[in-house]
C-alpha cells in the first residue's frame, strides 16, 4: 500500500511538472523565440538605417520609439508597485558616447512576491505594448484595412478552428491589406498611410530587449514558472488533459507575436527601402 501511494505521489508530481514545463514552453518560450527573431529584424533595420542616414537615422526612429519602450518599463513599474528612481525618455547626445537611448531606474522589494513576480512583466514590457500600439495605429489610421482584416479572418481564432495556418494567414491579410492601401495612392489617406509606416518603423526598430531588460525578468520568469507547477498540481491531481488548452494558448500568444513579427517585417523593408534607394541615388 506505502508503496502504491508513492508511486501516485510520483506519478502526480511528475504530471504537474509535465504540465507547468508545457506551459511555460507555450507562453515564456513562445515570448522568447519571437523576441530573437523580432531582435534579428531590429538589428536589420537600425543597420539600413544608419548605413543610410548615419546616426541621424536612429534618432528619427529613435526619438518615438525609445520613449514607446521605456515607457512600457515604466508603466509596468508602476503596475508593481516598484519604485522608479528617474526615467529617462530619450537621450540622444550622450547616447552617441554610450549607445544608450534612454533608460528607467528603479528598484524593488525581493522579498515582496508580487514585484518578484512583477520583474518578468516589467523586463519584458516593450514586447506587449509596442505591438498593442503599432496595432491601435492600425485601427486609427487604416480604418478600411482593418475591418478588411477583421472581417477575413475573424473566426480564425475561435475556439474549434485555431491552428497555426490561421495565423500566417493572419500576418498575410495584414501585410496584404496595408500595401493594397499604401498602392491604391487616395488622396485622403495618403499622409495617415506614410505617417502610419514611419511611426511603425520607429516603434519596431526599438521594441526589443535590452540584456538588462533580459536578466531583470529573469526572477520573475522563475515565478511564472512555479505558478504553472501550481496550475499543474491541480490539472493532476484533477486527472485533467489540459494538453489542448495549452495548444490554443501557446497558438493565440504566437499569432499575438506573428502580428508583430508582420509589422517588424514591414519595418524592416522600409529602412531596407530607404538604404537601396540611396546607393543608387548617391553610392559613395
Amino acid at each position: 500500500m506505502g508503496s502504491t501511494g508513492e508511486e501516485k505521489k510520483t506519478s502526480v508530481f511528475l504530471t504537474a511538472l509535465k504540465w507547468a514545463v508545457l506551459l511555460f514552453l507555450a507562453t515564456v518560450g513562445v515570448m522568447v523565440v519571437f523576441g530573437l527573431i523580432l531582435g534579428r529584424l531590429e538589428g536589420l533595420s537600425q543597420g539600413y538605417l544608419m548605413a543610410t542616414f548615419g546616426w541621424f537615422g536612429i534618432i528619427i526612429t529613435g526619438g518615438i520609439g525609445t520613449p514607446v519602450h521605456e515607457l512600457s518599463h515604466y508603466i509596468m513599474c508602476k503596475v508593481f508597485g516598484y519604485r522608479v528612481h528617474e526615467l529617462v525618455l530619450f537621450r540622444p547626445f550622450a547616447a552617441m558616447q554610450d549607445g544608450v537611448l534612454g533608460y528607467v531606474s528603479f528598484s524593488k522589494d525581493p522579498t515582496n512576491l508580487w514585484q518578484t513576480l512583477g520583474s518578468f512583466f516589467v523586463g519584458t514590457a516593450p514586447m506587449i505594448f509596442g505591438p498593442l500600439l503599432v496595432l491601435l495605429l492600425f485601427r486609427l489610421m487604416m480604418p478600411g484595412a482593418y475591418q478588411k482584416v477583421n472581417e477575413e479572418i475573424g473566426t480564425s481564432l475561435e475556439d474549434d478552428n485555431i491552428s497555426i495556418a490561421a495565423i500566417f494567414k493572419m500576418v498575410f491579410v495584414v501585410l496584404r491589406e496595408i500595401m493594397k492601401q499604401i498602392l491604391d495612392f487616395d488622396k485622403k489617406t495618403f499622409f495617415s498611410n506614410f505617417l502610419f509606416l514611419y511611426l511603425t518603423l520607429c516603434i519596431t526598430s526599438h521594441t526589443t530587449l535590452s540584456t538588462a531588460d533580459i536578466q531583470n525578468s529573469l526572477a520573475g520568469m522563475a515565478m511564472v514558472f512555479g505558478i504553472f507547477f501550481l496550475i499543474g498540481l491541480l490539472t493532476a491531481i484533477a486527472k485533467q488533459n489540459i494538453a489542448k488548452d495549452i495548444m490554443k494558448i501557446a497558438l493565440l500568444i504566437g499569432s499575438f507575436f506573428m502580428m508583430a513579427l508582420a509589422f517588424s517585417a514591414l519595418g524592416t523593408a522600409l529602412a531596407y527601402l530607404f538604404f537601396v534607394i540611396k546607393s543608387v541615388i548617391w553610392p559613395f
